[in-house]
């Protein structure tokens, strides 16, 4: 990618180290690299460009950071759990929430509780866990437990299964109208075929099972007592990621009940304190919001005793100048995630009936336009992984640049 011509000028025919070492082996006039911190990125770039200015790009340096944040309430969810029950047992409901009203749309209680693991999930989990605890490495107890490395790597943060996370409600065709089936309901017209079949004359596009269920929660809400009654709704421990963007953007997350268990955890969890505090202050750094020093940071991280942090502050200290440049430049690889965009809306417009040589056409075009002519020195480089593969072509690809300028065409 010409960052600046603003296009991609070649592509490669995989994702591998060595294929990108060797192209920038046979361009030594590439000064500077943007990538994110792939190790087949870091490792090809530093091998066939040892003499070009690596960048970072912030993006993915504050998706990382999140991530080590999520993985934190990952392992320490239970006791939020256990804090979040203790919140609900001291707030009891008011005797008014059980007056008949509208149930509560599923959007408005977007947390649910993990279903439990199946027995099928539960024997992979034990597996895992035996694997490793025997010495085996990731890739050998993934091999071997017949599951992904991912997987693996998850599993090994936890003493039990995580469970699996439970489908987010959606949206009922009922919606628009539930005003009106309320107001019905409390009027004494408790028949749900009838109001099924006035909706219909008000332009209602649904079903009468939506209606019955609907009309069946309005009963359900005037019995206390009842299971999914209004006395016996509470608020649920949300989910580690909801916990991590609640943490570093506030604003994201609005529902009160969120603020009140990051306060308990601040009150009752020393070490919950200590984790806000570090990943606030470094999403802060990355973001460009502060300037304090990143080498002080990376060693609070490291002796902060927090595994996840450590394991952070590992990978941020094995790509150090290329974090550093992240923060002092003004690089990044925003220009190709808009053309990794327009690449797989070409990849999908051929249908997977053409190969590389075809997609090479179709992508570099726009180079042969004429444009000013660009120096040596004017010239950067960027190389990103191009997403998921598309069926007809090769797995993976990389933006690369040409080794000289592709002439413009000729006026016949």
């Amino acid at each position: 990618m010409d960052l600046e011509r603003h296009c991609v000028v070649d592509l490669l025919p995989d994702r591998e180290a060595d294929t990108l070492a060797g192209w920038l082996a046979s361009h030594p006039e590439v000064e500077l690299i943007t990538r994110n911190r792939g190790g087949a990125h870091q490792e090809g770039a530093a091998r066939g460009a040892p003499q070009a200015q690596q960048v970072a790009d912030r993006w993915h340096l504050l998706k990382n950071l999140r991530e080590t944040l999520e993985r934190y309430f990952q392992r320490t969810h239970t006791t939020f759990a256990a804090l979040q029950k203790a919140l609900s047992a001291s707030d009891p409901v008011p005797d008014e929430a059980v007056e008949e009203g509208t149930p509560e749309e599923p959007a408005a209680q977007p947390q649910t509780q993990p279903h439990p693991p199946s027995a099928h999930k539960q024997h992979c989990f034990e597996a895992v866990k035996r694997l490793l605890a025997q010495g085996r490495s990731v890739k050998q107890t993934a091999r071997e437990a017949g599951v992904a490395i991912g997987t693996v790597r998850k599993y090994a943060q936890f003493e039990q299964h995580p469970g699996s996370a439970a489908r987010p409600p959606r949206r009922r065709v009922v919606a628009p109208y539930q005003t009106w089936l309320t107001a019905q309901w409390q009027a004494g017209r408790c028949n749900a075929m009838t109001l099924h079949q006035e909706l219909r004359g008000q332009g209602y596009p649904g079903g009468y099972t939506a209606v019955r269920e609907f009309c069946r929660q309005l009963r359900l809400a005037a019995l206390p007592g009842t299971p999914g009654s209004s006395a016996q709704r509470r608020f649920v421990c949300p989910s580690p990621r909801t916990l991590s963007w609640a943490v570093l953007i506030p604003g994201t997350i609005r529902v009160s009940e969120v603020g009140a268990l990051l306060e308990a955890g601040r009150a009752t969890v020393p070490e919950f304190v200590q984790v806000e505090r570090l990943l606030t202050t470094d999403w802060k750094l990355l973001g460009g919001h502060e300037a304090q020093p990143l080498r002080g940071w990376l060693t609070e991280l490291e002796k902060s005793g927090i595994k996840e942090l450590q394991a952070f502050a590992v990978g941020l200290d094995r790509d150090f100048d290329a974090v550093m440049a992240a923060l002092e430049t003004s690089y990044s690889d925003g220009q190709v995630e808009g053309q990794v965009n327009r690449l797989k809306t070409i990849k999908r417009g051929l249908y997977g009936r053409a190969g590389l040589d075809l997609l090479k056409a179709r992508v570099l075009h726009r180079a042969h336009r004429p444009a000013a002519r660009v120096t040596k020195s004017e010239r950067f480089w960027v190389f990103a992984d191009l997403g998921e593969p598309t069926s007809g072509f090769h797995t993976r690809e990389w933006t690369c640049p040409l080794t000289s300028r592709i002439p413009a065409p000729s006026p016949s």
